[in-house]
């Protein structure tokens, strides 16, 4: 018997073709869309681990961080800006995966930096809040290093993408 691979490949490349489109019917358009990656700050001397950075907040901040994040946009439930005295701040509210990820950095890194990169709409390194105590609740306050149209885009694409996750029951 022969078989004969060409029609099967065609058939195969259809059905992986239709079922990638089903699944990404729901997802926020890419231009629109805020990424999202915590990053522990980590010790210098453990180069094949950890990466410099610099985050361009008043005055710049150097920090050395671990390559891998803890976190990204598929564990956070929602984001917001808060106000107060003129300035504003993000706040990120993360889901139970979330919040227990943020609860176990903050116990075992206390004193320390989370860095905070997102690829909206250019990448770049936008904070670093110092981890000053054992974090509970799930929500992280940092202030971003960019204007209040940047931190109003970064959120809006952030509950974008949070929203669509929870569509399609995909958060962790």
């Amino acid at each position: 018997m022969k078989f004969r691979p060409g029609p099967f490949n065609i058939i195969l490349l259809f059905f992986t073709l239709l079922a990638a489109g089903c699944k990404t019917d729901s997802l926020p358009k890419a231009k629109d869309a805020s990424t999202l990656r915590i990053f522990v700050e980590a010790r210098a001397d453990a180069a094949a681990r950890t990466q410099p950075i610099v985050v361009f907040l008043d005055p710049p901040l150097k920090l050395t961080v671990e390559r891998e994040p803890i976190l990204d946009e598929t564990s956070v439930e929602a984001a917001k800006i808060l106000e107060g005295d003129g300035k504003f701040a993000i706040q990120l509210t993360f889901t139970s995966h979330g919040a227990l990820v943020l609860e176990t950095t903050s116990l075992a890194h206390r004193g320390r930096h989370l860095a905070i990169y997102s690829d909206y709409p250019a990448g770049r390194w936008i904070g670093a809040p110092l981890l000053r105590q054992h974090t509970t609740g799930g929500e992280l306050i940092f202030r971003m290093a960019g204007s209040r149209d940047d931190a109003e885009r970064f959120v809006k694409g952030l509950n974008l993408v949070a929203t669509a996750m929870k569509k399609r029951g995909e958060q962790y």
